[in-house]
């Protein structure tokens, strides 16, 4: 039958139990070893530190100490486990799937042969998990300071009342929900990042390698940095920074007052429903292709081949260096920053006003634009077709505009 034996003042050192299908309980006056428990359940208080030295095998393992618990034993399978030791170090291990009913201690290190659920509230300074299946641990009032978890080709979710800190995830796929700011002080590797998050999020650890990024952070400043190339799934951001060791593309919509991309890899970002207000791409000797919905300022742009399209005002704030420029748009092109350094221009906006300023010369592979005014610091070619109401020239070098179908008013 059940087993209750919780005397306060109960002394023992070592418990074995074997109640196979019986509730059972225990009190101890200090620490505790458990040297083997059968059980469907077993709640456990202790006035010191709890270990085990043999298998614990219950449906419901419920302890609450004063001390540090420390059972690890690799053979110990429990389906639910709540282990309550605040301010004390907390380890426990199954060889296969359980689900937390509640965890409180200053750290908090689990290992699982299996899925990892949880029914309770997780509260700890670390928490470090390493899992065999699936984690989902996405209780609203879960409180972490520093998260780790290894999870490799395994999917990952956890959610946190306030901020918390990646010291490490590897996973399949990671969507993490938090209440504030998130950091990261090791590296994160997953197929699939999704972070939605109240405040900033900062994931700056060079060594991060995520193939596709999701980030939800409204009026948030967001810093992403990845190894190697990089696709973004759908961002919202106030100020999102992305620095990447390959290509970045999109396959979902970037809305950002301000977008700063580093990469050492063509930047395509033409996805139709972008709406960032400044931009700033900087990848010397690579594509950048971008596309926004409405308009936009350059703030910079370093690459070769560069292609952008806006559906409304495109102005520049700061230098533009590609060897070919192209622009299309809805609204008037002002590109007038006076160290720009273009090679080829082709800007098409019909019935709009184009203005472009470039420190040496340029070919003009294109321009179709009401009143047209260039500047340039060196000789101007042209090699296809201007269209334009009015067309006003400045120049320090020869301009040969000889294309035949050239249609000026």
């Amino acid at each position: 039958g059940a087993v209750t034996l919780d005397n306060a003042t109960n002394d023992v050192d070592n418990l074995v139990l074997s109640a196979a299908g019986q509730a059972t309980a225990f009190t101890d006056v200090d620490g505790i070893n458990l040297a083997g428990i059968n059980a469907a359940s077993l709640t456990l208080n202790a006035g010191g530190a709890v270990t085990d030295t043999v298998a614990t095998t219950v449906g419901t393992l419920s302890v609450t100490s004063t001390g540090p618990v420390t059972l690890d034993v690799a053979a110990n399978d429990v389906d639910n486990v709540g282990i309550s030791a605040a301010g004390q170090a907390i380890t426990f291990v199954d060889h296969e799937d359980f689900n937390i009913t509640g965890m409180n201690g200053s750290t908090v290190a689990l290992t699982s042969g299996g899925a990892v659920t949880d029914s309770g509230t997780i509260v700890a300074g670390t928490f470090t998990l390493t899992s065999g299946g699936a984690v989902t641990l996405n209780t609203a009032a879960n409180d972490v300071d520093t998260l780790t978890i290894s999870a490799a080709g395994q999917p990952i979710v956890f959610v946190d009342v306030d901020g918390f800190d990646i010291a490490g995830l590897n996973g399949t796929s990671a969507t993490l929900t938090s209440g504030g700011a998130v950091t990261d002080s090791g590296t994160i590797t997953v197929g699939t990042l999704n972070v939605t998050s109240t405040g900033a999020v900062t994931l700056n650890t060079a060594t991060n390698d995520v193939n596709d990024l999701i980030v939800s952070a409204a009026g948030q400043a967001v810093t992403f940095v990845d190894t190697d190339g990089i696709n973004l799934a759908g961002i919202t951001a106030g100020t999102f920074t992305l620095t990447a060791g390959g290509a970045v593309t999109d396959s979902a919509a970037t809305a950002a007052t301000n977008l700063n991309v580093t990469a050492t890899g063509p930047v395509t970002l033409d996805f139709a429903a972008n709406d960032v207000d400044v931009l700033n791409v900087s990848t010397p000797g690579q594509a950048i292709t971008f596309v926004d919905a409405d308009g936009f300022d350059i703030a910079s742009l370093n690459g070769a081949v560069t292609t952008l399209t806006a559906g409304g005002a495109v102005t520049d704030s700061g230098t533009i260096i590609a060897t070919t420029l192209n622009v299309t748009g809805t609204g008037p092109v002002t590109l007038n920053t006076a160290t720009n350094d273009v090679d080829v221009l082709n800007i098409s906006t019909p019935g709009q006003a184009i203005t472009f300023v470039d420190v040496d010369g340029f070919d003009i592979a294109g321009i179709n634009g009401a009143a047209t005014t260039l500047t340039a610091g060196g000789a101007v070619t042209d090699s296809g077709t201007i269209i334009a109401t009015t067309f006003n020239m400045t120049g320090t070098g020869p301009v040969t505009l000889n294309s035949a179908a050239n249609d000026v008013d």
